[in-house]
């Protein structure tokens, strides 16, 4: 019988490879998963089954120059390895696909990896059985009777590989199902090449190449690392957690953030935040380390912990350091600090909505005046009221059931009500009548306020066409928008159909936006001049509770300001009229109407007659009313 020579080049070429690979990996900064963990095994394991396979191959070819002993120790060395590649990518497959909890996954894994466990004792039988191979004394290694096993158990855990990830392909993105269709790919070619040219040793180097594509997409662990800071982002913090969830593992949450951080990074340009970020995170390593603290984009940082009081000493330490200046390149600056300490009792509450349980508490105002804060009950509460607010929205909106009421106001000059604000009202069947500031403001963090702002546009539009406002002297009505809606580059092209779906004259509707919402994007700006001119014009909401000068409302072309409320009870409290008469005369000086908000008594009014202001509007003339009660008052106002 002719000796066969293996052939191990390919073989040699794949080690150098896994062994710089696997310095590699071990030199970057890892999350601590079980994912990375089985994956490392995977590494490690290949790295034996190419040794195996070397070591196996060459003494095979020279037999002769070795113990019987010694060639069935590296022989079975070779097919257990090879075996076990294939039932840890098993094992990796179902950490990646979250496919099970804990208990589960035990029960599938013990009962996956029974037929490698039968498979293994067949192999140390060899001696006895020949099951897969033997050795002879003149001829040295020789297939056995049930060497395709080999091939049997492989093609098994391969196939179990290919259906847990189909049966969980929908949770997974599409780089990840095109990465494990090649790895499947460059399996089954590796495997035909071994069973067409079984003394060419080229399978490891098949594994090799599917072992790095499934790095590529989805092991490289700067996948995780967020740039400016240099720790791990929130999706690491999501995976983290989920493990944690996963095995019933208690911890806390400190959550910290750089107080008014748009206005900072509006304060200074992109590089002083950039290098006082990165100034941050890196103090943040030295004193926490790098896997226990999170960035969350937006000068926001979570720091996790076994208990609140594992956290004590960091959270004094933070709030020392941010007393201080941070040094960066071009000298220092100065950050502001808010922060909150959720519980291990608040985490264990909402497992499942930690990370939106998190960014609602960065989104919302919880600090108020206090720097810091312990997060309790009331934070789940407040969340979960706002995800009841959300699907009431989604209720209106699907039922069209949005309502408009119409607030009259008074024009001091025609000694009538000749216009009006639409003021939007939501009562839902499960929540009841809610506060306009509580919905808009979720509406515009969902986005629904583009859906909602167009069906009250609608409504309007309907209550005008339906009916003769100008015969009860009503000359326009006031309609707000969100400054969510002016980015939208639809906005004017979706108000103009829909005037002309209702056949209402644009010179009823007078567009208004509030001061505080105003926005320095193209977008914006271009949308509110085009509104000036496709309607009766455009007013400023709520002036002086923002920054607007006057140069930019002519830029606007606003032909009308309505004056704060705040701005006009605080002068008039006082009974000095010189400032708010200075403020009526500049815009009146520029063609601007006047409108005083918050008139609740009559000496207000008297006082904003007296200071030349245009019109007034407040509860002391009317509080906002229905459609059917908005016409009878105009009925009975009517001169």
């Amino acid at each position: 019988m002719v000796v066969a020579i293996f052939n191990y080049d390919f073989s040699i070429s794949a080690l150098c490879a896994e062994i710089i690979f696997i310095g590699f990996f071990l030199g970057r900064r890892k999350l601590p998963i079980r994912q990375n963990k089985i994956f490392l095994t995977a590494l490690f394991v290949q790295l034996v089954v190419t040794v195996a396979d070397i070591a196996s191959s060459h003494m095979d070819n020279y037999y002769y120059r070795y113990e019987v002993w010694q060639l069935y120790l590296v022989n079975m060395a070779y097919f257990i390895s090879y075996a076990a590649r294939a039932c840890v990518f098993f094992q990796y497959a179902m950490t990646v696909t979250y496919s099970t909890d804990q208990n589960v996954s035990q029960w599938i894994g013990q009962l996956i990896t029974a037929p490698f466990a039968v498979y293994c004792l067949m192999i140390f039988s060899a001696p006895i059985t020949s099951f897969t191979f033997r050795i002879e004394q003149d001829f040295g290694y020789q297939r056995g009777w049930g060497y395709d096993a080999l091939y049997v158990l492989f093609f098994f855990y391969l196939g179990a590989t290919l259906l847990t990830v189909l049966m969980h392909c929908r949770k997974m993105s599409r780089d990840h199902l095109v990465s494990f269709v090649w790895y499947f790919v460059l399996l089954i070619i590796g495997n035909y090449f071994r069973i067409r040219y079984p003394y060419v040793l080229s399978m490891d180097a098949f594994s090799q190449m599917a072992i790095i594509i499934i790095f590529l997409s989805l092991q490289n662990p700067d996948f995780y690392i967020d740039k400016n800071t240099s720790l791990f982002d929130v999706d690491a913090f999501y995976a983290v957690t989920h493990e944690w969830n996963i095995l019933d593992k208690s911890f806390c949450c400190y959550c910290f953030y750089i107080d008014q951080y748009d206005d900072m990074r509006n304060i200074y340009d992109v590089t002083v935040m950039n290098d006082t970020l990165h100034t941050i995170g890196r103090w943040v390593q030295q004193n926490r380390g790098h896997d226990n603290v999170f960035y969350f984009g937006d000068g926001r940082f979570v720091a996790t912990g076994s208990s609140s009081e594992a956290l004590e000493d960091f959270i004094m330490r933070v709030e020392e350091r941010f007393q201080q200046p941070w040094k960066i390149n071009i000298g220092e600056v100065r950050m502001g600090l808010r922060s909150g300490l959720m519980t291990e009792e608040v985490v264990s509450k909402c497992p499942t909505q930690l990370r939106e349980l998190l960014y609602f508490y960065f989104s919302e105002d919880f600090n108020e005046n206090k720097s810091h804060i312990v997060l309790d009950d009331e934070l789940l509460e407040r969340m979960q009221r706002a995800r009841n607010v959300e699907k009431a929205l989604d209720r209106a909106i699907k039922n069209d059931s949005i309502q408009v009421w119409y607030q009259p106001i008074y024009s001091y000059k025609n000694k009538c009500f000749d216009t009006a604000e639409a003021l939007v009202r939501l009562e839902d069947e499960e929540l009841g009548r809610m506060m306009p500031g509580e919905f808009i403001e979720r509406a515009e963090k969902t986005g629904q306020i583009i859906v909602l702002g167009r069906q009250i546009f609608r409504k309007v539009c309907a209550f005008i066409s339906d009916n003769d406002l100008k015969s009860m002297g009503i000359n326009y009505i006031h309609v707000n928008l969100s400054p969510i809606q002016c980015m939208n580059e639809m906005l004017v092209k979706e108000f103009s159909s829909d005037m002309k779906l209702y056949n209402t004259k644009p010179s009823m509707i007078e567009f208004e936006i509030t001061e505080t919402a105003t926005i320095e994007t193209e977008e914006f700006q271009t949308n509110l001049r085009q509104l000036a001119h496709i309607g009766k014009g455009l007013a400023l909401d709520d002036y002086g509770s923002g920054a607007t000068n006057l140069n930019r409302m002519i830029q606007w072309h606003i032909n009308m300001v309505k004056i704060d409320k705040n701005i006009v009870s605080s002068f008039f409290e006082k009974g000095d009229l010189t400032v708010i008469t200075d403020l009526v005369n500049m815009f009146h000086n520029q063609n601007l109407l006047v409108v005083a908000e918050g008139i609740e008594t009559k000496e207000m009014t008297e006082m904003a007659e007296a200071a030349k202001v245009d019109l007034a509007q407040g509860y002391y003339y009317s509080k906002p009313l229905p459609e059917h009660e908005y016409i009878q008052f105009l009925k009975d106002h009517t001169v």
